[in-house]
């Protein structure tokens, strides 16, 4: 008899999803907040289409999505998302498992570097392009708590408040203990020598290191340096920034 019980539970809460995935967005908009409500959307909850779309800053002019029925049998509710913005775009898969935190993985994307300024809300103008490839990315509260990947600025350009060619720029993510986010940043070559450490924890970041101009760095650039303060003796500025995403 419980045995039975069981089986009915399971396939009442089988039909249930399978229902729930095979209803037009449209009949679920309704239940979305506002702020984050899609203008158009087409499709189910299977696979689908929204145009329009707003996550906090970010806009999202085009979502596609999947759902990956295979992650079920790891416990998990998982889409294989397709998006565009106004300067990027990229895919990845998002999901949550039955017992943990929401996670993104396999990320490809590029944005433009002043769209996802403006979107962490980040001070000063951006210029140049940045390309994503983070093997994962778990989240809570809505913040990062473990970040592995690579980020790659370039060109990299400083707009404001003075206008700075940064050549290029890499980051590589760790992190080596729960909620504590880690990352090496670093040149890849240009007029600047450029060595930091990034700290990520609970939504404050910090970031320390050194930049020191190359020989062929323009006068306006090593110029600007000072406002960083005094150079040591081996002609390297002090770099640190802190603050809350």
């Amino acid at each position: 008899m419980r045995a039975g019980l069981r089986w009915s539970a399971a396939f009442a809460g089988l039909y249930l999803l399978m229902l729930l995935l095979t209803l037009p967005p449209a009949q679920l908009l309704r239940f979305v907040p506002a702020p984050v409500r899609p203008e158009r959307a087409t499709g189910t909850l299977w696979h689908g289409t929204a145009e329009g779309l707003r996550l906090g800053r970010a806009a999202i002019q085009r979502l596609a999505w999947r759902w990956r029925p295979a992650a079920l049998l790891r416990g998990r509710l998982e889409y294989r998302l397709f998006f565009q913005t106004a300067a990027g775009g990229g895919e990845l898969r998002a999901g949550r498992p039955l017992l943990g935190t929401p996670y993104v993985a396999d990320v490809r994307a590029r944005f433009g570097a002043g769209e996802l300024a403006g979107w962490l809300g980040l001070p000063g103008g951006l210029g140049g392009m940045l390309d994503l490839d983070l093997a994962e990315a778990r989240f809570q509260a809505g913040r990062p708590v473990a970040v592995r990947g690579e980020i790659t600025w370039k060109p990299a350009r400083l707009l404001q408040p003075v206008a700075l060619d940064l050549g290029g720029i890499y980051l590589q993510l760790t992190t080596p203990r729960p909620a504590h986010i880690q990352g090496q940043l670093q040149d890849t070559g240009g007029p600047l020598e450029i060595r930091a450490r990034l700290h990520l924890d609970d939504g404050a970041y910090r970031i320390d290191g050194q930049l020191r101009p190359r020989p062929q760095a323009p006068a306006d650039l090593v110029q600007n340096l000072g406002l960083l303060g005094a150079a040591d003796a081996q002609g390297r500025y002090r770099l640190h920034y802190a603050g809350r995403l």
